[in-house]
Order: C-alpha cells, then sequence, then structure tokens
C-alpha cells in the first residue's frame, strides 16, 4: 500500500503541465490524431515530462546518491535518444515540426 506522501507526488505528476503535450504527442506519433504540423514545444515538453515522472518514480527505489546520480544521468540519456527518434518518427509521418 502506499503511502499518503507517495501518492501526492504521483499526483501532482499527472497533474503536470507538460502531460498534456506528452499525450498529443503519443497520440500523433500512434496515429490517433491526424495533423500536418505540429510545435517543436510540444516535443520539447513531452520530453521533459518523460524525464520528470521516470526521476520521480527514483523516489520509490532504495537507492543510495550515487545510484540515483547515475539512474538520473541516464534517463536524461534515454530522453535525448526519444525526441530524436520522435522527431526521425514525425518526419517519416510528414508532420512539419515548427
Amino acid at each position: 500500500m502506499m503511502k499518503p506522501e507517495d501518492e501526492s507526488v504521483l499526483r501532482s505528476i499527472s497533474a503536470n503541465l507538460y502531460s498534456s503535450d506528452f499525450r498529443a504527442l503519443m497520440n500523433t506519433l500512434n496515429g490517433n490524431v491526424f495533423i500536418s504540423a505540429i510545435p517543436s514545444k510540444t516535443i520539447d515538453n513531452a520530453v521533459e515530462y518523460y524525464k520528470q515522472v521516470n526521476k520521480a518514480l527514483l523516489y520509490f527505489r532504495n537507492l543510495n546518491d550515487a545510484e540515483r546520480f547515475r539512474e538520473s544521468e541516464e534517463i536524461d540519456n534515454e530522453a535525448n535518444r526519444l525526441k530524436n527518434d520522435w522527431y526521425n518518427k514525425l518526419s517519416r509521418m510528414r508532420i512539419s515540426i515548427i
């Protein structure tokens, strides 16, 4: 069972202002929404949301500071890889990034 403070962390993440951009990007990439252009800011916000969610989940793991730092760096690297993948997929889908 989750502690109340843990639940509040998860609620704050889901209410994050970047979550709508993340959903919009995922819907576009999955073909649920058909658009001709997407703002680069939407992609940047989706990347930031990905980082925030995954780094917040580190809070629930039993890691020392060095491990937490290493995991955090890996999350940043993965986010950058995802951003490149998302740009490439949008380009293949012929969606302009403005």
